[in-house]
């Protein structure tokens, strides 16, 4: 998956065969150093960071 920040960065990220089930994490050192840059990381327990992806291309969401 091409996940594109809001800083412009464009990651290429591997989904988990459980991504769209039971494991909806993208795992990224650049997403995570990312993360750390806007402050949503670290967290509290229990409670993840939340995210609104949105689709951009032709592909659009499987």
């Amino acid at each position: 998956m091409e996940v594109v920040l809001d800083n412009g960065e464009v990651v290429d990220v591997s989904l988990s065969e459980t991504f769209w089930t039971t494991c909806p994490e993208l795992r990224s050192a650049v997403i995570g150093r990312w993360m750390l840059d806007l402050g949503v990381i670290p967290r509290a327990k229990g409670k993840p960071p939340q995210s609104n992806p949105e689709p951009t291309g032709d592909s659009g969401w499987p």
